[in-house]
């Protein structure tokens, strides 16, 4: 029988079945962790398996693409400044942040290895190319944070300087990110990352919180 002679409802079933909520991270973001422990408190071989075996649905065809992608945006994972970027700009440029129930974050975002400093100019600038050139992503922006100057202010300002102060950035991509995840039921915030010997984290300028 073909995967495709099934309803609707029967493969969204089956979708739901590969992804990972937060709860089945429960041990692993329940222990006392440093931002370098939580860049990969999520490398889960079943999990990993899981978001490729989504992807691999979603690009088969339209019909399921429309059934498997949602599910593909059910839990994110922000554990550095790339990833919270690339989310970012992801929503800014689709409808896909209404997807997203489940959400987890840390404070320490700028406290990761320096593995992650090219992506992260990398993704930064991507960010900042869509919010100058994309005017629906431009606009989609002002309409989520109309409620909050400051974090308007904060990002046309860096948006508008080639090579601005991006101190305050995160902090305001952050709180947009939050504010367009509006179906968000769970939101796991590891505040105060502690590192291995159990001294609290120096907070950097750059983390979001």
């Amino acid at each position: 029988m073909s995967l495709l002679k099934l309803p609707d409802e029967l493969l969204a079933q089956i979708a739901r079945y590969f992804v990972h909520t937060l709860r089945d991270y429960s041990t692993v973001l329940d222990a006392t962790i440093s931002g370098d422990d939580y860049s990969t408190a999520f490398d889960d071989e079943n999990a990993a398996a899981g978001r490729r075996s989504l992807l691999a649905v979603s690009r088969a065809n339209r019909r399921l693409n429309a059934i498997a992608t949602p599910f593909l945006y059910h839990t994110v994972h922000i554990t550095n400044l790339a990833s919270l970027y690339l989310l970012l700009r992801t929503f800014l440029e689709s409808e896909s942040a209404e997807w997203v129930q489940e959400a987890a974050m840390s404070a320490g975002l700028s406290l990761t290895k320096q593995a992650y400093k090219e992506s992260e100019t990398e993704a930064t600038r991507l960010l900042l190319d869509t919010l100058r050139s994309n005017a629906n992503a431009s606009r989609t922006y002002r309409r989520v944070s109309q409620s909050y100057p400051v974090v308007q202010k904060i990002i046309d300002a860096t948006v508008g300087f080639e090579n601005g102060d991006l101190s305050g950035f995160p902090a305001a991509a952050c709180t947009v990110l939050l504010l367009m995840t509006t179906n968000v039921t769970t939101l796991y915030l590891v505040i105060a990352p502690y590192n291995r010997a159990g001294s609290l984290h120096t907070s950097s300028s750059t983390s979001p919180f």
